[in-house]
């Protein structure tokens, strides 16, 4: 999977955004593990639910229903 914007992002948001995907990923207090389009996904959401609007930006490409 590639995760990448699809216009110009100012760096310390990609950062904020790129912390907040492997954190919800690589959270170990889940129960069943996570795809990476899930973390994505909430990752998404919370950063618009925080005032971030670099979150419109995010997309994926490939196959995101991989489970590490």
């Amino acid at each position: 999977v590639i995760v990448s914007t699809v216009a110009t992002v100012f760096y310390a948001h990609a950062v904020k955004m790129g912390e907040a995907i492997l954190s919800r990923h690589l959270d170990l207090s889940a129960s069943d593990s996570m795809t990476i389009g899930d973390a994505i996904r909430e990752a998404k959401c919370a950063a618009l639910s925080e005032s971030l609007p670099m979150a419109l930006c995010v997309t994926a490409f490939g196959d995101a229903d991989w489970r590490l």
